[in-house]
Order: structure tokens, then sequence, then C-alpha cells
């Protein structure tokens, strides 16, 4: 049979199948939690005691896929024991299990983890679906489950629209939950309950502005209406006698109804004119619903003018009503002004806490070393002033809430684009902060994701697997679980600057920290390269003499960063450090057999070092006794064999101190 048609009470239509009844239910009924009815207990609503691992329901309907549940007494739910070492979050539901024909309370168990996820909910797999009322993060050997443990989770059924006028909506059949329409009947206009509030969706109609005796309209019927929970005016006025607004006086040009006064003193500037072309602008104020002279549009003329333009007006609707005033003072000023007090004295400590620790930063640290501390302070080299800036960080930790950490830190609300990661893990988010604060933004990503800031190192081809003094390590699973700046490294270890780490290394941390990792750990994925414009310390063979490079292979740091002049354009530089010693020329200036005084000094102090190969000399030409010679004097410096080649690193080269000498 082609057509089916049912309910009935007789006929072909009087037997309706589960399938035929869930159909048609959910025509007019989404999945979901039924909203509570006045007078009914939170339908479903999670409590705890804190003093167990109990869960307790309350009664209450829920639709699953056309199907009813009602429960009409209080259930109590056990959450299962965590006797693991890593935190877990569960999942309490009401299950639609549709081979077996049934809807009750379901409990699924998630899986420990440093970043646990919730159970998957079922949305039709194997005939289950599943419509979440609970989320419950279990820590390890815990004994009691508190509220903060608990997330609602519950989404309510919707209904047809309330239809109804302003005054009614509140006592509908079901009382308002977020995400219920109402149409409003004699404003002609739709609004939409939030968690709190009814906030209109379309615009009301435009109401007629009631003018006092001496002004009327002057273009257009002076206006307002709501519009998306906001107050808007139109048009124009002037006085009825064709004369000038002047001076002397504040004028009153119109008085807003009850439904669209502001509750606090609100101040525009309008546009005015004497003639057909706008000449000058006023200030218009709109005293508040709680004003001796409530809803009054003020206007404060400087100069005289003849027609005053109101669509600059627009404001908010005001929820919260002004606050009473006890025996003339403001009692949530009162609050206001007391907590901006203890504000006051909290940073006053704070400010005392932070000096005391930089002080003491500063006492503890060796004093400047000559030959890497730049003479002039503004020309510090861009990477070696980041570094200082990660370093000035350690120590500093995020809030804590409920006695646990809670992501709240000082640096998303301070990178433009991240301020929406307040409360989330917060690692790359430091090391975009860092470089902002350095002004070298655009050397590395501004992300919040360690993932994206892989990808964009890569995609620059600014990648290595080895270490970069400035440059930015990725850790684990394709660099997408922890990030830092590196500060330094050995042949075994590197030392890095990171946020949202603890004092383990673990990527779930508390604070920034300084720390010390194996340089051949599972764990490091790579290293991105900043184009520092000084040129970039690192310890890759393959990028060697490449422009903007200063090779060191077995340990730098950020001293080992060039100061005086760039290895961007040099091949690599050392830096003259202003001693009286020859700065490093380049691995290219060897290369190339130069014929220079800068070899015969440089022959001469690998004589006194007693590395010298010459039967001859040395002299100014570069020949392969120099050669041999430089390969000695790595070898006496302990360089690994593959590094004893006979061609000058900038930091071989620093140790021989080759006395100044006049270069070709």
């Amino acid at each position: 049979m082609p057509e089916h048609f049912y309910p009935f009470d007789s006929g072909p239509g009087t037997t309706v199948t589960s399938a035929q009844w869930s159909h048609m239910t959910s025509m007019w009924q989404t999945d979901g939690v039924r909203s509570p009815r006045a007078g009914e207990p939170d339908p479903l609503g999670a409590s705890v005691t804190g003093q167990d691992m109990t869960i307790t329901l309350a009664p209450g309907h829920a639709t699953v896929q056309g199907h009813h549940y009602h429960a009409d007494t209080t259930q109590n739910v056990v959450v299962g024991a965590n006797t693991g070492t890593a935190p877990r979050i569960d999942r309490i539901t009401v299950r639609l299990d549709r081979t077996a024909q049934r809807i009750q309370i379901a409990y699924l168990t998630g899986t420990p983890g440093a970043k646990p996820l919730p159970p998957t909910l079922s949305q039709g797999q194997d005939g289950i679906v599943d419509v979440p009322l609970v989320r419950i993060t279990v820590a390890p050997q815990t004994g009691a489950i508190k509220t903060s443990d608990v997330i609602d989770e519950r989404v309510f059924a919707l209904t047809q629209a309330v239809y109804a006028n302003a005054g009614a909506r509140e006592v509908a059949p079901e009382m308002p939950v977020p995400g219920k329409i109402a149409y409003l009947q004699d404003e002609q206009r739709l609004e939409l309950r939030t968690e709190s509030a009814w906030v209109p969706l379309s615009p009301g109609p435009w109401n007629p502005l009631p003018l006092p005796y001496d002004v009327k309209a002057h273009g257009g019927s002076p206006s307002w209406r709501i519009v998306n929970g906001s107050i808007e005016l139109s048009g124009s006025v002037e006085r009825k006698d064709g004369r000038d607004f002047n001076p002397a006086d504040s004028w009153l040009l119109a008085t807003l109804p009850p439904a669209a006064r502001p509750h606090f003193l609100r101040s525009f500037i309008c546009a005015t004119s004497r003639n057909d072309n706008a000449n000058n602008s006023i200030r218009v104020d709109v005293t508040s619903s709680s004003d001796p002279y409530p809803g009054q549009l003020q206007a404060m003329v400087l100069s005289p003018v003849k027609w005053i333009y109101l669509d600059a007006i627009k404001f908010a609707v005001d929820t919260t009503p002004p606050p009473p005033r006890i025996g003339g003072w403001d009692e949530i000023s009162k609050a206001a002004y007391e907590a901006a007090a203890r504000a006051v004295q909290e940073a006053a400590r704070w400010a005392a806490q932070e000096a005391a620790r930089k002080a003491a930063e500063e006492a503890a640290k060796p004093p400047p070393d000559p030959e890497n501390e730049p003479a002039d302070k503004d020309s510090m080299p861009v990477a070696r002033n980041l570094i200082s800036i990660a370093r000035r960080e350690v120590g500093y930790h995020e809030g804590r809430s409920d006695g646990h950490w809670n992501n709240i830190e000082k640096y998303a609300p301070l990178v433009p684009g991240l301020e929406w990661a307040q409360g989330q893990p917060w690692c790359h988010v430091f090391v975009s902060w860092v470089f902002q604060t350095a002004g070298v933004k655009s050397l590395a990503p501004v992300t919040a994701s360690c993932a994206t800031g892989v990808d964009w190192f890569k995609q620059r081809g600014r990648w290595s697997d080895y270490p970069v003094v400035g440059g930015v390590v990725y850790y684990g699973d394709g660099g997408s679980e922890h990030v830092g700046i590196c500060v330094g490294y050995t042949d075994d270890t590197i030392t890095t600057v990171e946020g949202n780490t603890n004092d383990s290394g673990s990527p779930e941390g508390d604070g920034v920290y300084l720390r010390t990792r194996p340089r051949k750990s599972d764990r490091i994925y790579g290293y991105g390269i900043p184009a520092y414009p000084e040129g970039v310390v690192l310890a890759d063979p393959a990028r060697r003499g490449q422009k903007g490079v200063v090779f060191f292979a077995n340990q730098a740091d950020e001293r080992d960063i060039p100061t005086a002049r760039s290895a961007a354009t040099s091949g690599g530089s050392g830096g003259d450090t202003g001693t009286g010693f020859e700065p490093f020329p380049g691995e290219a200036f060897f290369k190339s057999a130069p014929n220079s005084p800068i070899i015969t000094a440089m022959g001469r102090r690998l004589v006194e070092e007693g590395c010298g190969a010459y039967e001859q000399g040395p002299g100014p030409q570069w020949t392969d006794a120099d050669r041999e010679s430089v390969r000695r004097w790595q070898k006496k410096l302990g360089n690994s064999p593959e590094y004893c080649d006979g061609w000058f690193g900038p930091k071989q080269w620093n140790a021989l101190k080759v006395p100044r000498a006049t270069s070709n």
C-alpha cells in the first residue's frame, strides 16, 4: 500500500508501530531533556555532595528519536573508581537501545590520560542513540566527586515557538530555556532565549518618538525601535517657531517611553545643520530610567543650529537596573571601590615581589663577558634580545582556582589574535608573545597550535633536526604536543625556556621554566629556524656555509650570536668584539685560497699554539700547510674528528684570538 496514515480511532490507521510513532514525534520534538515547568525540579539535573562517588539525577523527561523517557524519582549513579595515575572523563547519558526497545540512564567510562577525552556518544551505531546529561572528570585515586568535577551537558528538546506578548512569555507552558523562540504579537518581532534573557532576533516596528510641545519633526518621522537588543533612533527635529536652537539652554528634544529607556546615562555626538549642509555637531545626552527626568534627549548646544539629526543614537538595552542607593551611598559603587583598593594593594605587592625577583636574578648573574657583550646595548642582536626576554619570564605561574592550576595567564590577552586562547594550553601562546615582545613577530607563527607552528616553518624551508640558538623546538608526535625556545645546546643536551610546563618538563604545566633536556630525546621532533638578521647559530652540518648561518658543531648559546656584522650577508661571522682580535671572516674566505695579512697573523698564532705544520713561513698566501695547521688546532680544541677538517668555524677562530691585521 503506497499511502500510510495514523493515528485514528478506527480503520487502517488504528495500528501504529514504534517506528511510525517515533517518526511522527520527531517531526515536532527534537532530541533532548524537556525544559522545566513552573514548580518542577531541574529536569534530570545532576548534583553531588562532595563526600562520595555518587551523582544524583533529579526527576525529569527526555525525548530520544521520537521516543519518550520519564524518571519520576531521583536516581543515584555511582562513579567508578580511577585506580590509575592520570585523570579520566566519564559521561552520563539518556540512552535509547532500539534492539532492547528501552530507554535508560547509561554510564560511559572514559580512558585515563594526560589529555583525557570523554567517551564518544553513540548516534545510531548498532541501534544505540545517546543524549548527553553530564560530564565528570575523575581524578586518580580520588574518593569523592566535587561540584567542580561535574559539567552540565544537557540539551533541551525544542518545540514550536511561543506566541505571546512580552509579559506572557515567562509563563508559557514551559519555562524559558536557552534556544526557545518567542514571537511577540504587539511588538511584531521574534526573540531568542539566552541563558539569562530574551534577545530580539528581528527589528521591531518603528514607533513614534514623543516630542515636547516646542519641537517638531524636520525630516521624516522621529522614531525609535528595538533591533537585536539595541535601541535605535531615526529622524531629525527642529523648533516649531522656526528659530535656532541657541546655546543659552540645554534643549529637550524628545522623551523615550519606558521600554526604550537606558538604565544608565548615555551620551552621543549628533550632526546638525543651519542649512542643507551639515556644518556642526553637538552632544545629546539620554537620561537613565532612574533619573528625575527619565528617558529625556537633552541637547548641549555650543553654537546656534537649526536642525538636529538623531540617527547616531544607538544603545544596548540594559538588562540590569541601576543599583539602589542606601543612605546616599551606591552599594555596587562601594563594592567596586573596595575591589579596586584591593586590586591596587595586590598590584603593589606583586610589583614588589617582581622587583625583588629581578634583583635576585641580576645579583646571581655572572659578570659580563667582554668578548660577547656588545658595547652598545641598543645594538644587541635580535636573537640575543629575544632570549633575554624569554629568560626574564622564568618563574612566572598561571592562575589557580579551586586548588588547581587553571591555564589563566597574562600572555594570551597581550597577543592580538590569540585573546581567545585564554584558559587553554598556552605553550605556543608564550612563544608568540616572546617574539611579539621582541618586536619580531614576523619571524615565527602567531598561533596557539604547535602543529600549525611546525607547518609554518616547514613551508618556508626553515626547519632542522639540529638545535638552533633562539630556535623554536617542537616536541611529540609530529611536533604537535609541546614547544619551547632553545637558548643553548651541547653535544648531549639542549637548554630551553618553555611556557605551560613544570619541574618534570611535561606539557601539562603551570608556568615558565628553564629546562635542560637530552638532545637526542625521541620526544624532540625538530626545530623551527627564525630568520634572525644577524645570522642563525645552529648545529646543522647541512647548512654549514649557507648565507645567514653561523655554524657551531658541538655547543653554543646566546653568547655565540654575532654582535657586530651580519652573518646574513657574510655567510657566517663570529663578530668583532672590539678586543683587538680579528673577527671571523667566514668559511668561504679560507676556501677561496686568499692572499691576505690575516693568513700571516693566523699562521703565527697557530705556531705559538704548537700547531704549525709549516716548512717555511707562515705567509699571506693560504696553502695546504695552513689547512693542516688548522686541523691540528681543531684537534687540540677537542673537536670531534668530523669537525677537524681544516676549515675554521667561528668558535674555533675566536678561540685562536688572531690579532688585528690589515686585510686585502
